[in-house]
């Protein structure tokens, strides 16, 4: 097989709906690296200079020319507004409502559906394995990719491993880091959880984490308000140990959905950005190396 753990089982229904995100290249995301290289240095004169949420936003946004480019040729599809579904604020996603049809067409491709064999219950649509897609050089040039295309979910048997590395706890963690007793004070301050798919925390758990280790509590805010409640490792590790080292700092878990991690993560992120109230701190504990993610 071309992809491991993936399974093809056929060409995709042509009518199945298919939401394509187009990525249009920024600018000055070298600045970028440097400005954060800058202000996180403790022995640079701009430390502690951070930039909000708007200044990056200008920093980054494509060129005039690139979005114009892009926004003519999505007016020449003859589509309907109404699948235009959505700019980010710097104009550099937009995503497009359509079907498999016409999405072969319009990216020259075929898709095709396969199914994983970690979980029988996922089965994705993408370009066929071993080919490409492509774009007329007009637009193409303005973009850095087309999703979904060809990176798959990353999805991991759930078999667990004794590392024998013994109990690691708060105290362990505060001892290592030389966090010490230190709790947050600042009224502004909040920290957040990035979780997906199928990863639910309960705040129970949090709260009988913090008794056992005598650990002040955070005031924890669901995003969304209705996000559903489990125990599943990796949401339940992520609020426990973030709300144990940044010990009674406001706590805000956001909650994706989604069986695919890339389009969840773009989802989430493409959120955290249009929010005025999104914490200043992500622990986003998931991932893998870019191949398993069809790089």
């Amino acid at each position: 097989r071309l992809r491991p753990n993936w399974y093809e089982i056929g060409r995709t229904d042509p009518w199945n709906p298919i939401t394509l995100s187009f990525a249009i290249k920024r600018q000055n995301v070298d600045l970028l690296i440097d400005t954060l290289m800058a202000v996180s240095t403790p022995s640079n004169d701009r430390y502690g200079d951070f930039l909000d949420r708007q200044q990056i936003f200008n920093m980054l946004a494509p060129k005039k020319e690139s979005i114009n480019a892009v926004r003519t040729w999505i007016s020449s599809l003859n589509v309907d507004d109404k699948d235009i579904i959505g700019w980010t604020e710097n104009s550099d996603v937009i995503k497009l409502k359509t079907t498999t049809s016409f999405a072969e067409a319009l990216l020259n491709c075929e898709y095709y559906d396969y199914q994983s064999d970690i979980d029988g219950a996922t089965i994705v649509s993408r370009v066929k394995l071993g080919s490409d897609y492509s774009l007329d050089q007009s637009v193409g040039q303005y973009l850095y990719f087309v999703s979904p295309t060809h990176r798959f979910p990353y999805l991991q048997s759930r078999l667990q491993k004794s590392v024998g590395a013994g109990e690691v706890n708060p105290s362990k963690l505060r001892a290592l880091y030389n966090v010490g007793n230190t709790k947050g004070m600042s009224m502004n301050n909040s920290q957040g959880i990035a979780s997906f798919r199928d990863q639910y925390y309960d705040i129970s758990d949090c709260q009988a984490m913090w008794k056992k280790y005598d650990i002040s509590p955070s005031n924890v805010t669901n995003v969304p308000s209705d996000e559903p409640t489990g125990h599943h490792l990796e949401a339940e590790l992520d609020t426990q140990y973030i709300s144990s080292m940044g010990e009674a700092i406001p706590m805000q878990v956001w909650w994706t959905k989604g069986v695919n991690f890339e389009d969840a993560l773009i989802a989430w992120t493409q959120s955290v950005l249009a929010s005025k109230t999104a914490p200043p701190l992500f622990s986003v504990s998931y991932g893998g190396t870019e191949t398993d993610f069809g790089g």
